[in-house]
């Protein structure tokens, strides 16, 4: 069992590396720039030179409080409602703070009911309540995903979302 982690600070579409490795595709996070470790009871204090990209920073780093590894959790909920919709859940910081992500709009009519679960789970608010990395593994969406066959290379079907 790992006795530090790592807290990325940074987690975005564009951190993300892709690839495919014998067949398998590959995700890897780049740009640690502002990463901390920490045991799993820690938190740091917010650094507002290095705190990562507004955007995607839950409400904990924009009160100014000190964060955990739940705040990682946030920024990959953030960037899966991105990747899947190709827009912000929130118009500012401001909404992140007291608002809920819309599912309203005609290109989230066929992203599955697990999908946005999985993306409400991890946004929120209260990072006490976000699971954290080996729960959302665990997850329906990413459990119903790990199980199916990769799909061809560049293509999607809407209903697998």
């Amino acid at each position: 069992m790992l006795s530090t982690l790592a807290l990325r600070s940074d987690i975005k579409p564009e951190n993300l590396l892709c690839s495919i490795v014998d067949g398998l595709e590959v995700v890897k996070l780049a740009d640690f720039g502002s990463a901390v470790q920490l045991d799993h009871t820690s938190t740091a204090s917010v650094d507002p030179v290095a705190q990562g990209t507004t955007l995607y920073s839950p409400p904990e780093v924009l009160n100014g409080l000190s964060y955990s590894c739940a705040a990682d959790i946030w920024a990959a909920g953030i960037t899966a409602y991105v990747l899947i919709s190709g827009y912000f859940p929130f118009g500012c910081a401001a909404d992140a703070l007291s608002s809920h992500p819309s599912f309203d709009g005609e290109g989230w009519l066929p992203v599955s009911v697990r999908a946005r679960d999985f993306i409400l789970d991890l946004l929120q608010h209260d990072p006490a309540f976000r699971p954290s990395a080996q729960e959302a593994l665990l997850l329906p969406w990413l459990r119903y995903r790990a199980a199916r066959p990769p799909m061809m290379a560049g293509y999607v079907a809407p209903s697998s979302i």
